[in-house]
C-alpha cells in the first residue's frame, strides 16, 4: 500500500490491567482518532486491537470532497432536504479538516484539487445535470467539463491529503491516550456502565463507550449485516510525469477513481476501480487486472496495488451517534471515510457534551429500523452465508483448497487455515493482491497463515499440519 510507508514508528503499550475510566473509544482509525482529538480533555482513552492507522483508513484513496459518485442523485430523489442536509455535512467536514490542519500546523501535504464527477453514459448525463442544477442553488460554484473524453462537472472547493501523516499527528499528540494491541471481543451493560473485556482477558470499565471500528460487531445480532452490505474496490499506483492537480470519480459502476499524489520528486497516480459486493464477485487478482486495463495502464508500470472493503449503508448515509445511553458509533461511511470519518468526532463530541447535535437528523442511527432496504441487505448477506463462492482453481497459484481447508505454500513452506469465518460461518477466499484471506459477507480479514487483520471475527483460522 502506498501509504503504509508513511506510518510512523512508533507504538503505544498494550493494556496490562483492569481500567476504570469515564470515556473509552474502540478503533483506531480516521474516525476513532478524531474523536479522541475532540474528547482529549476529558477522562478517556482509545483503544486498536492492532496499531493506529493499520485498518481501513490505510486503504484510502485520501479524497476530502462532496461530489461522491451518485450519493447526491440518490437523496435528491429522497428527499430534497435530505441532499441538502448532507451536502451541507460534507462541506463542513471539509472546513473542518482544514482548521484542524491549520490549528495544528499538521504538515500531511493538504492540496485544493478540484473534484470532478463524471460520464460516458448518456442517461448518467441527465442524473449528473441534476446535481448540478441543485449545486448551482445551494450557491455552489459548479461549472461542466470534460476531461479524458468524459463529460461532467467540476467544483474547485475541494482537497485531497495523505491520510496516515494526518493520523500521525494526532497519534504523537494523543499517544498518553491510546493502547495498541488491545482487542475488544465483547461488551455488557452492567446497571449503568459499560464493561468491555479485551482477548487478553482485561476489562475496562467505562460510563460512556464510542465504537468507531468499521464493523461493531457488539452490538444487538444481525443489527449492522441487516441494515448494509460490503463494497471491495481495487486500487494500484504508478508514478506519473506531471500532476493535474485533480481528482475525479464516474457516476456510475464500473466505477473510475482517480487522484495525484505528489511526495518530492515523486508524483504518484492512484487509480480506482472495480468496485463491487463481493458476495457475487470475487477474484481480487482478475479484477486488478481490469483497473489495468480500464485505464490503459501497464502491469510493469505498478508500484503498489491492494484492496479494500467499505460499509455500504442502504439508505446512503453514515451511522454516526447515539445507539443507547451512554453507547455511541460511528460507522457505514459509504467508502466516505475521510470527510465522515473526521466530521463523526465532532459529532460525537458534541452529543456527549449535551450541545446540539449536528446532524442528528439524518445520521442518527435509529433510523435503521425505518428505511425499506433492510431486505435487499439480509438477503445480500443470507446469499453469502448458505451459498458461499465457490472459487476457481485458476484464480490462485499457490492455494489449495479442500473440505474447508486451504493450504498457502509461501517459500516452499505449507500454511494451513479452516475457510470458513469464525464470525457467521461464512466462507473465506483467497485474496491475490493482498495475500489474505477475506471474508465477502462482513469484512473479516486474515494473513495468509491464518492471523485475524480485522473485522468482527474474534478468532484466527489457523490450522496445524
Amino acid at each position: 500500500m502506498l501509504w503504509k510507508k508513511y506510518l510512523i514508528d512508533l507504538t503505544c503499550p498494550s493494556l496490562k490491567e483492569n481500567q476504570t475510566i469515564d470515556t473509552l473509544i474502540i478503533g483506531g482509525g480516521i474516525a476513532g482518532l478524531s474523536t479522541l482529538y475532540f474528547l482529549n480533555k476529558s477522562n478517556v482513552f482509545l483503544v486498536e486491537a492492532k496499531t493506529v492507522g493499520s485498518g481501513v483508513t490505510l486503504g484510502t484513496t485520501g479524497k476530502i470532497t462532496y461530489l461522491q459518485q451518485d450519493i447526491l442523485y440518490k437523496l435528491l430523489t429522497k428527499n430534497g432536504n435530505l441532499a441538502i442536509n448532507y451536502l451541507k455535512s460534507q462541506k463542513d467536514a471539509i472546513k473542518l479538516i482544514k482548521e484542524i490542519v491549520k490549528r495544528e500546523n499538521i504538515a500531511c501535504d493538504l492540496e485544493q484539487s478540484n473534484s470532478l464527477l463524471l460520464t460516458n453514459k448518456v442517461n448518467d448525463l441527465e442524473k449528473i445535470d441534476k446535481i448540478y442544477q441543485f449545486l448551482k442553488s445551494q450557491k455552489v460554484r459548479v461549472k461542466y467539463t470534460e476531461y479524458q473524453k468524459l463529460y461532467g462537472i467540476m467544483v474547485n472547493d475541494t482537497y485531497t491529503f495523505n491520510p496516515i501523516k494526518f493520523i500521525n499527528y494526532l497519534k504523537i499528540k494523543l499517544q498518553d491516550k491510546i493502547y495498541e494491541n488491545t482487542k475488544i471481543v465483547n461488551i455488557k451493560k452492567v446497571k449503568k456502565d459499560y464493561v468491555c473485556e479485551t482477548d487478553k482477558g482485561f476489562t475496562i470499565k467505562a460510563k460512556k463507550v464510542i465504537i468507531t471500528c468499521q464493523y461493531p460487531f457488539f452490538l444487538k445480532p444481525l443489527w449492522l449485516p441487516a441494515s448494509s452490505t460490503i463494497e471491495k474496490s481495487s486500487i494500484v499506483v504508478v508514478k506519473e510525469k506531471t500532476n493535474p492537480h485533480l481528482n475525479y470519480i464516474t457516476y456510475s459502476k464500473p466505477i473510475l477513481s482517480y487522484r495525484t499524489y505528489e511526495d518530492g520528486d515523486n508524483i504518484y497516480g492512484i487509480y480506482l476501480s472495480c468496485s463491487h459486493n463481493p458476495t457475487f464477485k470475487e477474484n481480487d487478482k482478475s479484477n486488478q487486472n481490469k483497473v489495468i486495463k480500464a485505464f490503459n495502464l501497464t502491469e510493469k508500470d505498478i508500484v503498489y496495488s491492494w484492496t479494500n472493503m467499505d460499509i455500504m449503508m442502504g439508505d446512503n448515509l453514515p451511522l454516526i451517534g447515539k445507539v443507547d445511553n451512554n453507547l455511541y458509533i460511528a460507522t457505514g461511511f459509504n467508502t466516505w471515510g475521510m470527510t465522515n470519518g473526521v466530521l463523526s468526532g465532532k459529532i460525537i463530541y458534541e452529543e456527549i457534551n449535551n450541545n446540539k447535535v449536528m446532524y442528528d437528523n439524518i445520521f442518527n442511527p435509529g433510523r435503521i429500523k425505518k428505511y425499506q432496504k433492510f431486505y435487499k441487505s439480509f438477503t445480500t448477506n443470507l446469499i453469502a452465508f448458505i451459498k458461499g463462492i465457490k472459487p476457481n482453481k485458476k484464480w490462485y497459484d499457490s492455494v489449495i483448497i479442500n473440505n474447508n481447508v486451504g493450504i498457502v505454500k509461501v517459500k516452499e513452506k505449507s500454511y494451513y487455515v479452516k475457510t470458513i469465518c469464525p464470525h457467521l460461518k461464512c466462507p473465506l477466499v483467497f485474496n491475490e493482491v493482498d495475500k489474505t484471506w477475506d471474508c465477502p459477507c462482513h469484512s473479516s480479514r486474515f494473513t495468509y497463515d491464518g492471523k485475524w487483520l480485522k473485522g468482527p471475527s474474534k478468532e484466527n483460522i489457523t490450522l496445524k499440519k
